[in-house]
């Protein structure tokens, strides 16, 4: 979007870092107008990589505990769980909201895991996995606490600018004073020529 330059990372264009704002809003207008395009089933593509059969099926249900989108036959394993049945429900617009919501708060480069801290030195939102690989070093902080940090600065910020507004106003009167006396001085010297 800027055209500045920078380097296509060794893993390709999927390692390009997410584009939240434009994924939420594909997602929203997706979910509002009713346009959901088939997503097969997490776990018949796991089931057809390790196969060389393709056995993939749409997904038609939604597991909140394990996130994943199954088709009807899969998620039977997953309502008759030894531990207690998972939160299957079907998928349509209001799972759609929900997902869109979990998404703005996933991690980049380890999708199971929620952002929870904010980089400093890097400017990016991490989980806990990248933290203690690449971030140890780092200023960090939690993501409502550095929220309101940049919250309470760009109120500061704002302030200032009001400030400076303020002031300008206030001179803006006397350079024009100052403007016109000099272009009456300047006539005046003409005149004397």
């Amino acid at each position: 979007m800027c055209r500045k330059e920078f380097p296509i990372p060794s893993d390709g264009l999927g390692g390009l870092q997410h584009h939240f704002i434009v994924q939420r809003l594909v997602d929203v207008r997706k979910a509002s107008t009713g346009e959901s395009c088939e997503v097969p089933c997490e776990e018949c593509m796991k089931i057809s990589s390790q196969e060389s059969e393709q056995k993939t099926k749409i997904a038609t249900m939604y597991c909140g505990n394990c996130n994943q989108k199954l088709c009807e036959t899969c998620c039977m394993d997953h309502i008759r769980t030894k531990g207690g049945a998972h939160q299957v429900r079907p998928m349509g617009a209001e799972l759609e909201q929900e997902l869109i919501q979990l998404r703005g708060s996933s991690c980049d480069k380890h999708k199971d895991e929620q952002v929870k801290l904010y980089c400093y030195e890097c400017n990016e939102n991490i989980c806990l996995m990248c933290f203690a690989v690449k971030h140890r070093q780092h200023e960090t902080a939690d993501i409502p606490e550095a929220a309101k940090s940049f919250s309470q600065n760009m109120i500061s910020d704002a302030q200032q600018v009001w400030s400076l507004i303020s002031n300008v106003k206030e001179k803006t009167p006397e350079k024009t004073r100052k403007g016109m006396n000099f272009s009456d001085n300047l006539i005046k010297l003409k005149v004397k020529l």
